[in-house]
């Protein structure tokens, strides 16, 4: 990562600092702060007894030598996962992250959070889930950008917060040809 390119206007950290450090964790968020980025990227998931979890994958499968979905685990038992582990001994017992920890980081700081809905169509309301927790910790609109790649999803938040940044996500299929 060449922080100090005079042609970067904006430094996004795409899940942290993953080269450096377990994605999606907090090792990993605090590492990419470091480095004063403008934007820190988050994938947003939740649990079955509802708590919002910072993970990219539906599942444990990848980021853990543990297996599991994380629509039907609770928080408690994902809190037993180490998704430090695989990347070396330095990071053994890193944890998936609360959504309302990564809140609490980069409040009173300049860090725009961006963060992407993952499948929120297996999620009922978790839009509004989010919305509550970012006005619960205080953050302001304008340092928030949701983006997801479900349409509806991104209406919804448009219609229940219309201040907030919102982007959708368009895969290859869908493109638009000009």
């Amino acid at each position: 990562m060449n922080v100090n390119n005079q042609n970067c206007k904006l430094k996004v950290a795409h899940r942290g600092v993953p080269s450096l450090a377990p994605e999606n964790t907090m090792i990993s968020f605090k590492r990419a702060i470091e480095f004063n980025i403008d934007v820190l990227e988050i994938d947003i998931h939740r649990t079955i007894d509802g708590k919002l979890v910072v993970i990219h994958d539906p599942t444990t499968n990848r980021t853990s030598q543990e297996k599991g979905v994380i629509s039907k685990l609770t928080y408690e038992t994902l809190t037993k996962y180490d998704v430090g582990k695989w990347k070396g001994q330095a990071y053994i017992g890193e944890q998936i992250p609360l959504f309302q920890d990564v809140l609490n980081l980069i409040k009173d700081t300049h860090i725009k959070l961006l963060i992407e809905i993952k499948q929120p169509e297996n999620y009922p309301n978790i839009e509004e889930d989010i919305i509550a927790m970012i006005k619960q910790h205080d953050i302001s609109y304008n340092q928030i950008m949701i983006q997801s790649f479900n349409r509806n999803s991104i209406q919804k938040i448009n219609t229940l917060w219309p201040e907030i940044e919102l982007g959708v996500l368009i895969k290859k299929k869908d493109r638009f040809i000009s």
